[in-house]
């Protein structure tokens, strides 16, 4: 049974971890695909779990959109790849540990980076909890690439994790329609 302090403990383990370097990735390699509302999404599967990242979860915050609120992702023809992280929102590097850097880095910075990357149990028969989580940094920095947002332990534990990426720090949200750019 998952409770609290059994989701807490895998949540510290991951990020002791992940601050050590040490996360396991796992030879996820076989394809997990599922039809969403935009399209066919393909991830990895293996070892109990299906894993699928980048997923957009809303249009790209560029050109006119840039100044507006999100707005819907549009539909795919075919699969989307969502065997890697999506891109990570422009930020700063070199503030924080070199292995959080190495993980934005890794995965580009770019506006367009509203996505999501989701864990869940390879082998589920009955519907689980969600666990929906906003990755920390203060609204200026952060990435759902980063090793500590890895939802390897929760997912062994029944639980179908969500991590997003949002706008950050000086990189516009939303403002009123009648400010212009």
């Amino acid at each position: 049974m998952l409770t609290a302090k059994t989701a807490i403990s895998a949540l510290l383990k991951t990020w002791i971890l992940a601050g050590l370097g040490l996360v396991h990735a796992g030879p996820l390699q076989a394809a997990a695909t599922v039809q969403i509302d935009s399209g066919l999404v393909r991830g990895v599967q293996g070892e109990g779990l299906r894993v699928w990242r980048g997923i957009p979860y809303a249009a790209a915050p560029t050109g006119d959109l840039r100044w507006r609120v999100p707005q819907p992702v549009a539909n795919w023809d075919g699969e989307l790849d969502a065997t890697q992280n999506g891109y990570a929102c422009p930020q700063p590097l070199g503030i924080y540990p070199p292995w959080a850097d190495a993980a934005i880095s890794a995965a580009g910075m770019d506006e367009d980076c509203l996505n999501l990357n989701i864990w869940a149990p390879a082998d589920a028969r009955e519907p689980l909890p969600v666990m929906f989580y906003i990755h920390g940094g203060n609204m200026q920095y952060g990435s759902n690439a980063m090793p500590i947002y890895n939802g390897e332990e929760l997912s062994r534990m029944g639980v179908v994790l969500v991590v997003i990426n949002y706008r950050l720090g000086y990189v516009p949200g939303p403002v009123r329609a009648s400010v212009t750019a």
